[in-house]
């Protein structure tokens, strides 16, 4: 893994595992390994148990190709913070209790971390990359919950 400096993160990059929702981190981890990734992708990871921690915060994530403008020219696997809601929101977003724990926890790293607290920053995977991810109605939900 490569590590970065923390003062090179300026987004948040949402996701949701396209699995179940009682997946483990391990689980998660063991998929990604056999992709070819050396950990798992994502730096923080939520489901109903609350907020775990994946991949170090200082080591380039493995969560986000910058496919599509305005991000074409941004590594956002260095300059990103993967978070992952664990479970597959595809047809729907995640309930309340999760997108209340995903609101906390994004307030917490983007002040931590001096990330912007708007729709520029605190962005969904599909906006850097071809995918519905993190799903139907996320981050609307998210966004609502933000106040952004």
């Amino acid at each position: 893994m490569t590590e970065r400096p923390l003062s090179e993160i300026k987004f948040l990059v949402l996701h949701h595992s396209v699995t179940s929702k009682d997946a483990t981190i391990d689980q998660i981890r063991e998929m990604h390994i056999a992709r070819g990734y050396s950990d798992i992708g994502y730096h923080y990871l939520i489901n109903s148990g609350g907020l775990k921690e994946g991949r170090g915060i200082g080591f380039r994530g493995a969560h986000a190709l910058s496919e599509k403008a305005p991000y074409l020219n941004t590594d956002m696997n260095r300059a990103g913070v993967g978070l992952c809601i664990i479970g597959d929101f595809s047809e729907g977003p995640p309930d309340d209790a999760l997108i209340n724990e995903a609101a906390f926890t994004v307030k917490r790293i983007a002040g931590k971390l001096g990330i912007k607290l708007d729709r520029k920053h605190i962005i969904p995977h599909g906006s850097v990359s071809y995918t519905a991810c993190p799903g139907k109605g996320t981050m609307e939900k998210l966004y609502a919950k933000l106040e952004i």
